[in-house]
């Protein structure tokens, strides 16, 4: 067991970061009063000083923990992909996320253009827009999910997302000489 108030005298946090500190038996957890910089790099040190209950020394700190924060959620990879041609009719649109969303965020943020009646089913990252029906042929669609939508975190997207692609085309059509 760690003297607790040797411990959190020797832990700085760079750049200062307010925190409250919290134990869990010889666990120190440290949280962030407010949340940390978005793509921030902190080094976390432990300075000598730390004693155990019974008043001996650490022999030796440990190396400083070097640290950055993840960026704003993105959209890492849609099928199919923003400008496609040709995209059938009866297949779902995937939407890959970079990290795992708050689903009822993205839902309530996201908008279909021309709108059609689909199924949403979420796996991990992954959401899939299922049409209910296959979808008009030649046609423009446009997914978009406004910046408001957040993921797990509550890290908001900062930029809509849109994808536009056009469905494949019936396949006859007459032409005249």
């Amino acid at each position: 067991p760690v003297a607790t108030e040797t411990a959190e005298d020797a832990v700085s946090l760079e750049p200062d970061v307010a925190t409250s500190v919290t134990w869990s038996g010889s666990t120190m957890i440290l949280t962030p009063v407010d949340p940390l910089e978005l793509e921030g790099e902190y080094v976390l040190a432990i300075d000598d000083g730390i004693r155990d209950r019974s008043g001996n020394r650490m022999a030796e700190p440990p190396p400083p923990f070097e640290f950055a924060t993840t960026g704003r959620p993105t959209l890492a990879e849609s099928d199919p992909a923003d400008g496609a041609d040709d995209v059938p009719l009866d297949a779902p649109i995937t939407l890959t996320f970079s990290t795992l969303m708050d689903i009822a965020s993205v839902e309530d943020q996201l908008r279909l253009s021309p709108s059609f009646e689909h199924e949403l089913r979420w796996s991990g990252e992954l959401l899939e827009i299922v049409p209910n029906q296959p979808l008009a042929p030649g046609q423009e669609y446009e997914v978009s999910i406004e910046a408001d939508a957040a993921d797990a975190a509550g890290v908001t997207l900062g930029n809509p997302i849109q994808v536009a692609f056009r469905t494949v085309t019936s396949g006859l059509e007459a032409l005249t000489l």
